[in-house]
């Protein structure tokens, strides 16, 4: 699990604009677009499940524009869609979640989850979901 202080996540649900080299960053998803997968330990404040599959599909998307899908395996079953906040002058990617197809996808968006989304080697991206305080992620890939 990868935890993150709790000001660190609040300040990625915020449209950001990072800063490299004097420039701000293009806020865009097309560095991180495709599709990722792996299964994780998906936590609730009550519970752990234990590697959850799931599937993370990132289309290409300005700041404040739908910009992909997360799935969830049994035991969570569900797919919520995502908006893209804007990037970080550490360049994470922060998404929060807009829409669900219900259960635990429901809580997610009812919970304005935060998703932290970061590149860290060739075909691989590290996810990292805070709602209602329970930090967890891991790599996809």
């Amino acid at each position: 699990m990868i935890a993150r202080p709790v000001h660190r996540m609040l300040a990625g649900a915020a449209v950001l604009i990072g800063v490299h080299g004097g420039q701000a960053l293009a806020q865009s998803t097309k560095p991180i677009e495709g599709t990722w997968s792996g299964s994780q330990d998906v936590r609730t404040p009550n519970k752990l499940d234990k590697l959850v599959p799931l599937t993370l599909t990132i289309a290409g998307a300005g700041a404040g524009e739908g910009a992909g899908l997360i799935r969830f395996g049994a035991p969570k079953s569900c797919t919520a869609t995502l908006q893209f906040s804007g990037i970080d002058a550490d360049q994470d990617f922060w998404f929060r979640v807009i829409g669900s197809d219900g259960g635990y996808c429901l809580r997610l968006q009812n919970n304005d989850a935060v998703l932290e989304i970061k590149p860290v080697a060739p075909g691989s991206v590290r996810l990292s979901v805070t709602e209602s305080g329970v930090f967890w992620g891991g790599i996809l890939k």
